[in-house]
């Protein structure tokens, strides 16, 4: 009977573990889990209703340093693929504009579901058991070192264990959200094994900038263009609901671009964001409104733009103008006009750093896909496989880092 240790009880280690199963009746299955539950991450996606993929699926949804294979993983295992196999595992969806989510908007239905399958299928869990390293034996098989939590008379002490095991699968998640348990741990795993890495940063998380204008407009939500520059070349831009903060911007849009600035700034670039702040208006018609509101009555600067934009708004684009909002309209120069309208189109602002890894969504970086097959195993050590985040993919907001984990786990655990 083969055996099979799966490191990580996520979203891609328990589709793996029930893939293998599903595929393989001669097959023993352990999954090892550091934390004390099984798909802590998957809780908490979605704001708790868990958006599980997308109709819109590319591999323009996904980043990635040797991205070139990405297409034919999405062509394998696409979003009805998903679906599909959510069906059979009888749980249903809904579509929300091309967002899938589970049918009940809970994203405990999803881990239910999963951790049910497993159980249906003879998958054995064992909770805190933190893997220290995976040693190649001689006869192709692997040692998995582990030090296992265990209770003794209402005392909980750790002690070494070793499992052997046929094949592997590192499904243990990168370094976003620690406060859920990734801490990291499978990228040491993979480099005492000699495979070749991406450096880590933090990816779909806010931006932290060097104008300390922010904190006047602390919690405005607001339609914006986002476009990030790393040494003054365009990066990435995207539109959507920008959310200011005490240390600078967030929000999908800044999630969307934040990984480029974290590998921006991680080169030692110069990066900065222009910001757009009425992207549905040009240049000449906020001009245009500000001299027709300014003559209806409301003489004042800070007045005409009350009625265009967020008055917490108002008073950053104001102070970073250096302009008086009780300054009158008809008092204010060319200059300053065309000062305040360039700032509501094209908001200067230098990007310092990033959220870290506790804040951030996923983590870019890691496994270099160079490094294994189109089943997901490591090309140099047969019976090794690396799924999920680990691997160096991370794809935007919208469903795309889960559809990897499933995808991923589904072709991983199909191999086995």
């Amino acid at each position: 009977m083969t055996r099979l240790i799966i490191v990580g009880a996520g979203a891609s280690g328990m589709m793996a573990a029930i893939s293998a199963a599903k595929n393989n009746k001669d097959i023993e299955i352990v999954i090892l889990e550091h934390g004390m539950k099984h798909g802590r991450k998957i809780l908490a996606t979605g704001n708790g209703r868990c958006n599980l993929t997308n109709k819109k699926l590319d591999k323009e949804c996904f980043r990635s340093h040797d991205g070139e294979f990405i297409d034919s993983w999405l062509k394998e295992c696409d979003t009805d693929k998903i679906i599909d196999t959510f069906f059979e595992f009888g749980m249903l969806t809904y579509d929300k504009g091309g967002y899938i989510y589970p049918y009940s908007r809970q994203a405990s239905t999803v881990n239910d579901i999963l951790i049910k399958m497993c159980e249906s299928l003879s998958v054995k869990f064992i909770f805190d058991a933190h893997v220290l390293d995976v040693e190649i034996c001689d006869d192709k098989t692997f040692n998995v070192m582990t030090s296992v939590g265990f209770e003794e008379n209402g005392v909980r002490k750790k002690k070494r264990e070793t499992f052997m095991a046929d094949k592997v699968i590192l499904a243990c998640g990168g370094k976003a959200y620690s406060s859920l348990g990734s801490d990291g741990s499978g990228y040491k795993m993979a480099k005492n094994l000699g495979i070749k890495m991406i450096p880590t940063v933090p990816a779909l998380t806010g931006l932290k900038c060097r104008e300390n204008v922010y904190k006047l407009g602390a919690g405005v939500r607001t339609n914006a263009k986002i476009s990030l520059y790393v040494d003054h070349e365009m990066a990435c831009e995207d539109e959507g609901e920008l959310q200011l903060t005490e240390y600078g911007i967030s929000g999908i849009p800044v999630f969307q671009v934040s990984r480029f600035a974290s590998y921006g700034l991680l080169d030692g670039c110069k990066v900065h964001v222009n910001i757009d702040f009425m992207p549905e208006y040009t240049d000449e018609e906020i001009k245009r409104n500000i001299e027709l509101f300014s003559g209806m009555g409301h003489h004042s600067i800070g007045n005409v733009l009350d009625g265009m934009i967020n008055s917490k708004l108002k008073d950053l684009i104001l102070a970073h103008c250096r302009i008086d909002a009780l300054s009158y309209v008809s008092d204010l120069s060319i200059e300053e006009i065309d000062k305040i309208v360039a700032n509501l189109k094209c908001f200067y602002s230098v990007i310092t750093e990033t959220n870290d890894f506790s804040q951030a969504q996923v983590c870019a970086g890691g496994v270099r896909l160079s490094e294994i097959d189109m089943n997901f195993q490591v090309k140099r050590i047969p019976g090794l496989y690396i799924v999920g985040e680990l691997l160096d993919v991370d794809g935007i907001c919208g469903g795309y880092n889960l559809h990897w984990a499933w995808l991923s786990g589904l072709i991983a655990g199909r191999d086995v």
